[in-house]
């Protein structure tokens, strides 16, 4: 046995948590070193073994848990925000880049013409649905009622 080998296991021994082999008792009889090691151990496991077992409230695990809890939240905030952050500045470079592109590359002619045909499409189509928005409203109302009634019968609910 070496010392560094032995210092791994001489607090153990000390408290007597792991009996001593034939290995360590003839390296603790060759070795000023660890049988000082050793005696100092036994020493402050002796002093330990003498002082009172502190009284723990009954409120300390609920008290720790709070903390834990709070702890961890707080953490947890902080990557949400790191993340949404990370998020929104990509999306701001994602559109930086494409008006540089539709700039540079005279898309944006384009779009604008684009723009103006969905414009106008939409309102030529809210100009058709106006007059019938009283069917399209009961037409969604009786859907609606509808799959309220089949929810409704699936759960066997009551009144």
């Amino acid at each position: 046995m070496t010392c560094s080998e032995f210092d791994d296991v001489v607090e153990a021994l000390a408290a007597g948590d792991v009996p001593p082999s034939a290995e360590t008792r003839a390296h603790l009889e060759t070795c000023g070193r660890c049988r000082e090691a050793y005696a100092l151990a036994v020493a402050i496991e002796a002093a330990l073994v003498r002082q009172p077992v502190p009284t723990v409230p009954e409120t300390f695990n609920g008290q720790v848990m709070v903390r834990v809890r709070r702890w961890w939240w707080r953490s947890e905030q902080y990557l949400d925000l790191a993340f949404n952050l990370g998020v929104a500045l990509l999306g701001l470079a994602v559109v930086a880049g494409l008006y540089a592109v539709l700039t540079v590359s005279g898309m944006s002619a384009v779009g604008e013409d684009l723009a103006r045909v969905f414009v106008q499409g939409s309102m030529e189509l809210t100009a058709r649905a106006a007059p019938h928005l009283g069917a399209y409203v009961s037409a969604l109302l009786l859907v609606v009622s509808g799959v309220a009634a089949w929810w409704w019968a699936e759960r066997g609910l009551e009144f």
